[in-house]
């Protein structure tokens, strides 16, 4: 559960460092600040979120989510993270780069 710091842009990012079942995580913050997380290939976005939202302490997490740009589609359309799915499901190539974003609005207006 290594979590490394850096400030970078998160454009022209190399492939992602993997090794067996893991995979590094680069998750730009709010700040334009980097971190890396490790995590299993076969977890969910749900495990990289939480990752994310402890390091940060964040207790409100229906106000946040992950963005990646989907290189798939033309203009490299940014797409919400989906939690329930594999990231490796979702991130088919290149570099597992994130982005932790404000949503306009929770899920359940009624929490």
């Amino acid at each position: 559960n290594t979590i490394k710091r850096n400030k970078q842009s998160p454009s022209k990012e190399p492939p992602a460092k993997s090794s067996g079942k893991n995979a590094v995580c680069k998750v730009y913050l709010l700040d334009g600040e980097c971190v890396e997380i490790n995590i299993d290939k076969n977890d969910n976005g749900k495990v990289l979120f939480d990752k994310v939202c402890n390091h940060l302490d964040l207790i409100e997490r229906d106000y946040f989510g992950l963005t990646y740009s989907d290189d798939r589609v033309p203009g490299h359309v940014k797409v919400w993270l989906n939690l329930d799915k594999k990231v490796s499901k979702q991130m088919k190539r290149g570099a597992w780069v994130f982005e932790f974003a404000l949503k306009f609005y929770p899920p359940d207006p009624s929490q």
